[in-house]
Formats: C-alpha cells, sequence, structure tokens
C-alpha cells in the first residue's frame, strides 16, 4: 500500500511544522506540501494530495474554495464544537 499523501495547511508555523514533522515520520504518509490557512486551496490544488490535514487554530477561519479546490478528504483540528460547526 503506497503512503497518504497529505497537505498541512494551518496559520502558525510552528504548530504546522510540528504536526508535519510528527506525520512525516510514519512509513504510511507523506507530506505532499504546507501552507497558510488562506493558501490552502491554491496548495490542494496544485499538489497530489490524498487528503488535507487542516490545522485551524484559535481563529477558527477555514478558508474558502477549499472543497472546490481539492477532491480529497479535509480533516480540521478544531479548538471548540462551534468552531467545528463553522468550518463544516
Amino acid at each position: 500500500m503506497s503512503p497518504v499523501r497529505l497537505i498541512v495547511a494551518g496559520d502558525d508555523p510552528l504548530a504546522r511544522a510540528g504536526l508535519a514533522s510528527l506525520l512525516s515520520g510514519r512509513s504510511d504518509v507523506t507530506i505532499a506540501g504546507e501552507s497558510r490557512i488562506d493558501d490552502a486551496p491554491r496548495t490542494a490544488a496544485a499538489g497530489a494530495a490524498d487528503a488535507v490535514l487542516l490545522d485551524l487554530g484559535p481563529s477558527g477561519a477555514a478558508p474558502s474554495g477549499l472543497a472546490e479546490a481539492v477532491h480529497a478528504p479535509v480533516v480540521a483540528l478544531a479548538a471548540s464544537e462551534p468552531q467545528a460547526a463553522e468550518a463544516i
């Protein structure tokens, strides 16, 4: 089975790098790219990703146009239920 190609998106560079570092140590995951939240749709459209990991951070602002830009599952990390509901 080939590794899952994953794009990690989030506004906090330290959190984004930490997530990418943790996941890149796995044999079943390949980090296909990293981006800020606002750049996630463009990064997802440009890269061949199997999934997008979206760290909403404290702001909770999900990028518009992400669903249209990528035809892969998006997993959002949210700090609260209201933040998750807004992202959906």
